[in-house]
């Protein structure tokens, strides 16, 4: 992983409720955790914000991690089109598949749907980037 795709990842958690807490730890002083969205501690003692952060799921590489920032978009409406939006731009979208979809058969439509939904999971990722105007490289 880049490490602006750390960078990516580490906005992208923060977004989707994961935190820091600050706290006293004897003999080393002042230290950071890491929260996910449940409440729960992931990685503790570290030494600043920035280092908890290095331990924010991987939504680049990760089948998990991808599989909950998509469940997180598509708990929005509005998170959910502008991220399909998106994905449709970055991934080789059959041009004739936008003007045919209204027409469509379910069958038609599901393989649309599949073509998306299996994209690879650095472009589901890169796609929420854009359309939560965090800045990746292509």
């Amino acid at each position: 992983m880049t490490e602006q795709q750390q960078s990516a990842c580490a906005e992208l958690a923060r977004r989707m409720g994961w935190r820091t807490v600050q706290y006293r730890h004897i003999g080393t002083g002042s230290c950071w955790k890491l929260i996910n969205p449940r409440n729960e501690e992931v990685e503790s003692a570290l030494a600043s914000e920035v280092a908890a952060y290095f331990y924010a799921p991987d939504y680049f590489n990760s089948p998990v991690a991808s599989r909950e920032l998509m469940a997180w978009l598509a708990a929005d409406d509005d998170r959910w089109f502008v991220f399909i939006r998106q994905l449709i731009k970055l991934i080789d979208w059959p041009t004739q598949s936008a003007h045919k979809i209204a027409d469509a058969t379910f069958a038609e439509i599901a393989s649309e749907v599949r073509y998306l939904m299996t994209a690879p999971l650095p472009i589901i990722a890169r796609a929420a980037c854009k359309a939560l105007g965090i800045e990746v490289s292509e």
